[in-house]
């Protein structure tokens, strides 16, 4: 409840008429009461009105949610009984959301309608429910305004592609509610169109048969030249131009990348807006769709102190999907990771060379053996890649570039915590791994980056 300005003039007024009979005395001294009581009486009656009076809470989705990208959802609030209304209301997100929430004051007509559009970051993966919305309704007699939590109910669009329904009215076609309580599935991260442009360049991406065969790409044809092979000669280019024509053709390379996502108690550090292995997850969705449109062939693992998920390598559409599907049910587990155990299992499922990325940290002191141990299980039939997400409070921390960083153990702590991500680091690339790491605004370029020159140079 909260009181409102007519509330409190009525308030200031029984004070002031029982200051006035405790100096006048009879026929005032006991007026105060009548009004006192009367204010309790109305209060009394905005409450019990206040709980009888139906409202219903729904959210409109705009489309899909995903992870780190602002998404934008209508909280509805509807009006079904039979008198005026002052609501005011704003929405109320999942704990994992951020963002500005808007606040609206509104008078509802009876069985009348009013949206409200909002926008949020998603920051974590997963089904998120909706909780109970808080709505302030204006009491009958304007004294007091009174607080409902009203349940979040799922509104959805109704299908229209049959004929019956294209010939439905107008006002049939609104969304409709569905009698279960709001939740948002966000998923990982979509490829950007510059991105996805370039995974249909010609540097390297190709179209490919559904057979990995590894056969040969026409590029170019030239004059020919003494010492070209005789089965290199084009001849309906050579009989058409009156001169001998050769066809080149480069190798058709078909890349099998494999993803290794550390899903243990380190995952779950904040770096920026998001965890470690939310940054990870969304990294993943994007290179599997890079790979998918390049025609490469890509599978996952998820590990902690064992393999948890995983699926085998493939590619297309249905395969992506279930690669998306799976990182959209990643969670931190509370166990310290196991590496070694985690490249045990997947070597087992790598029937080629492969390009294996594994998104971990290098400054966990206990795993740092067992990832030397890894790329030395990986090497030589497979290119191992570890990309990590760089904390930069950290660093700027070890450094002494924080004006908070008072605290000497602080500081402390962090150049042990930048010592041992540098010997990791170093140690794993001695034993011929490629290691990445950068703060998550710029890691995916450098990964993008490497993957197109390991591409070019024929690497995997």
């Amino acid at each position: 409840m909260r009181l409102r300005a007519a509330a409190l003039v009525w308030i200031a007024l029984t004070a002031l008429i029982g200051i006035a009979g405790q100096w006048l005395g009879y026929p005032l001294e006991h007026l105060w009461r009548w009004f006192l009581g009367l204010l309790i009486v109305a209060l009394l009656i905005e409450y019990f009105t206040a709980q009888s009076t139906r409202l219903v809470a729904s959210l409109i989705p705009s489309g899909t949610a995903y992870l780190g990208r602002e998404s934008q959802w209508q909280l509805e609030v509807f009006n079904q009984s039979q008198r005026h209304l002052r609501v005011r209301y704003a929405p109320m997100s999942p704990p994992r959301f951020s963002g500005a929430l808007p606040e609206s004051t509104v008078v509802l007509q009876p069985f009348q309608r009013h949206k409200l559009d909002f926008f949020q970051i998603p920051q974590q993966l997963g089904e998120h429910p909706w909780p109970s919305q808080p709505v302030e309704l204006g009491g009958i007699f304007h004294f007091a305004s009174w607080i409902q939590h009203l349940p979040l109910h799922a509104k959805a669009e109704p299908k229209t592609n049959t004929k019956a329904s294209r010939d439905m009215p107008a006002d049939r076609h609104r969304p409709t509610t569905i009698n279960v309580l709001a939740s948002t599935l966000v998923e990982p991260d979509q490829l950007q169109p510059a991105a996805r442009r370039a995974a249909l360049d010609r540097q390297g991406p190709r179209t490919v048969s559904n057979l990995a065969t590894g056969g040969q790409e026409f590029r170019s044809l030239r004059t020919y030249m003494p010492g070209d092979s005789p089965a290199s000669i084009d001849w309906k280019s050579t009989a058409r131009s009156g001169q001998l024509r050769v066809r080149e053709t480069q190798a058709e390379q078909q890349l099998l990348i494999y993803f290794a996502l550390d899903c243990g108690r380190g995952s779950g550090l904040q770096i920026g807006d998001m965890t470690s292995v939310s940054h990870a997850a969304n990294l993943i969705a994007r290179m599997a769709e890079f790979a998918n449109q390049a025609g490469d062939s890509f599978g996952i693992l998820t590990f902690a102190d064992q393999p948890l998920a995983r699926l085998r390598p493939g590619r297309g559409t249905v395969h992506l999907r279930a690669l998306r599907t799976l990182l959209t049910h990643v969670e931190t587990v509370d166990a310290e990771s196991n590496p070694l155990s985690a490249v045990m299992a997947l070597s087992k499922m790598l029937p080629q060379r492969a390009l294996v990325l594994l998104f971990t940290s290098l400054d966990d002191v206990e795993a740092a053996g067992q990832l030397a141990q890894a790329t030395l299980l990986l090497r030589p039939k497979h290119l191992p890649m570890l990309v990590s997400v760089e904390d930069l409070w950290v660093r700027e921390t070890a450094r002494g570039q924080r004006a908070d960083a008072h605290d000497i153990y602080t500081a402390i702590a962090a150049r042990e915590h930048r010592r041992s991500a540098v010997r990791t680091r170093a140690q794993v690339e001695r034993l011929g791994a490629i290691v990445i790491e950068a703060a998550p605004e710029k890691i995916e370029p450098l990964v993008f980056d490497r993957l197109r020159r390991l591409r070019a140079n024929h690497s995997v």
